[in-house]
């Protein structure tokens, strides 16, 4: 009998023989080569200093724009967004569960 093995798995077992996280991040990062994008958990410090200094050129922002100008997923959007207002950057105009609007606080 063939045992049937995932192109995933089989890439899953040798990232973790060469210290990925977990199998399942190991799928994580092989579905997201397929799609094109990299998934990952946090946005890297360069990346977030390069969203602070280009959102003074915005009026607003939503979640959908974040993720689709710097290529993130949504939830990441939205997390770097609770971040940039609590660090007093931008402000929460209208919340809402699909797409929370954010306004840019002027520079004083």
């Amino acid at each position: 009998m063939l045992a049937i093995v995932y192109p995933y798995r089989a890439i899953g077992a040798l990232l973790l023989r060469i210290g990925a996280r977990s199998a399942f991040y190991s799928r994580v990062l092989c579905l997201a080569e397929r799609a094109g994008r990299e998934y990952t958990a946090f946005v890297p410090e360069d990346l977030y200093k390069r969203i602070v200094r280009e959102i003074r050129r915005e009026k607003y922002l939503t979640p959908y724009i974040l993720a689709e100008k710097y290529s993130m997923t949504l939830s990441l959007a939205k997390r770097v967004l609770r971040r940039l207002e609590a660090e007093g950057l931008i402000e929460l105009y209208s919340p809402n569960r699909r797409a929370s609007i954010y306004l840019i606080k002027a520079k004083k």
